[in-house]
């Protein structure tokens, strides 16, 4: 399954390591530079995951809660080297900018969530939303 990601920061140069990283570990990404670009992107699209670089400062805070009220069922998670009292209630964090963290932390978290996810559909489907049909010879 192909998971698409939003990454968000100021920092161009890290934001395009980040974007580079991701596509190469097989994930689809688009970028935005600001809150409100990431915003329009949000409503443009459907992601599984925002990416977060603390260097949004308090608009970082800001586009969490956009997200957490206009999709809560996005994963949203932060990059920083020390967790920022004021993001306290992002999805997750990760404690350094390296690069196969980063990748690996997104996928462990993608995979979680599509876990819960199918889980979730075949609970909800019940028993009567199936039925195989038997071929006859």
């Amino acid at each position: 399954m192909l998971f698409l990601i939003l990454s968000v920061g100021r920092n161009l140069s890290v934001l395009r390591e980040r974007h580079s990283t991701l596509i190469a570990a097989g994930y689809s990404v688009t970028s935005a530079h600001s809150k409100e670009e990431a915003m329009d992107k949000l409503l443009e699209g459907d992601f599984d995951l925002v990416l977060i670089c603390p260097s949004l400062g308090k608009d970082g805070r800001l586009l969490v809660n956009a997200v957490r009220r206009l999709r809560p069922s996005i994963s949203v998670v932060s990059t920083t080297l020390n967790e920022d009292p004021i993001m306290h209630d992002r999805g997750a964090y990760i404690d350094a900018c390296n690069s196969d963290e980063i990748v690996a932390t997104v996928g462990e978290i993608l995979r979680s969530e599509h876990k819960k996810f199918l889980a979730k559909r075949v609970a909800n489907a019940g028993p009567h939303a199936t039925t195989h049909a038997k071929a006859t010879t």
